[in-house]
C-alpha cells in the first residue's frame, strides 16, 4: 500500500504536470493526493496526463479563484473507491484495497491560512474522525516545504522470531552501504565464525556463561582496536 501527498502549488503548467507524471511512474502509488492545484476545472484528459495510460479514477474539489484546489487520483486495479465527498477544505475518500480487502478513509486536506479558520477546520475533522473509530484513517496534507509525502506499508512476512530481525535486515537493504562491515559481523553472528563469545576471565580464558557477543576487531569491538 502506498499513498503520496504533494502540495504542487499550481497544476496549470506543463512542467508541473510532467513532474507529477514522473512521480507516479517512479513511485506507482495506490492513491495520489494533490493540493493547491489552483484549478477550477478537471477532466479525464488532464488526469490521464498525470496518471498515465493505466486504469485510474479521480475526484476533485475546485479552487476558489487562484486559491486552493484539491485532486485525489487512485489506481483502479489496486483500489475500489466506494464514495468521495467534497467539503470545505477537505476531499474525503472511502473505499478498500482490493488485494488485502482492507477498508480505508483518506482525507485530502488543504487548510486555510487564517489561524481561527484553521482551528475550526481541525475541530470539524476531529469530530469526523471520532465517528470513524475503528476504521483505517489516513490524514494527509502537503509538507511545509512542498515536497512529496509518501506513506507506504509493506506487509511482507519475515517469519518467526528470532530469525525475523536478521532476515528483515538482510532482505530489506538495511545493511547496504555500510562498507560490508556490519553485514560481515551479522554473518559471523549467524554462522559462528570470526567472533568471540563471552568475556575474558582473569586468567585470559573465555567465560561461556556470559551471553555477551563481542564485535570482531574491524568493527571496533573488544576483540581489537577500533577505527
Amino acid at each position: 500500500m502506498k499513498i503520496v501527498s504533494w502540495n504542487i502549488r499550481g497544476l496549470g503548467g506543463l512542467e508541473k504536470r510532467k513532474a507529477v507524471g514522473n512521480l507516479v511512474g517512479e513511485l506507482k502509488p495506490f492513491i495520489l493526493c494533490l493540493l493547491e492545484t489552483k484549478l477550477q476545472n478537471y477532466d479525464v484528459l488532464l488526469c490521464s496526463n498525470l496518471w498515465g495510460s493505466s486504469f485510474h479514477g479521480f475526484s476533485f474539489r475546485p479552487s476558489v479563484g487562484a486559491s486552493g484546489g484539491i485532486l485525489t487520483l487512485w489506481d483502479s486495479s489496486e483500489v475500489e473507491m466506494w464514495w468521495t465527498e467534497s467539503r470545505e477544505h477537505v476531499l474525503w475518500c472511502h473505499g478498500r484495497f482490493t488485494k488485502s480487502g482492507k477498508e480505508f478513509f483518506v482525507a485530502n486536506i488543504y487548510a486555510p491560512c487564517d489561524d481561527l479558520a484553521k482551528q475550526r477546520l481541525w475541530e470539524s475533522i476531529s469530530e469526523r474522525l471520532l465517528s470513524l473509530v475503528g476504521k483505517r484513517v489516513a490524514r494527509l496534507r502537503g509538507l511545509s516545504d512542498h515536497c512529496p509525502l509518501v506513506l507506504s506499508a509493506n506487509e511482507e512476512d519475515w517469519g518467526s522470531r528470532p530469525s525475523r530481525m536478521l532476515k528483515g535486515m538482510f532482505g530489506s537493504g538495511f545493511l547496504e552501504g555500510r562498507g560490508g562491515e556490519v553485514r560481515e559481523y551479522f554473518k559471523c553472528f549467524v554462522f559462528g565464525s570470526n567472533f568471540m563469545r563471552g568475556e575474558e576471565g582473569r586468567g585470559g580464558e573465555q567465560n561461556p556463561s556470559n551471553d555477551q557477543f563481542l564485535l570482531p576487531p574491524k568493527l571496533g569491538g573488544f576483540g581489537g582496536e577500533g577505527r
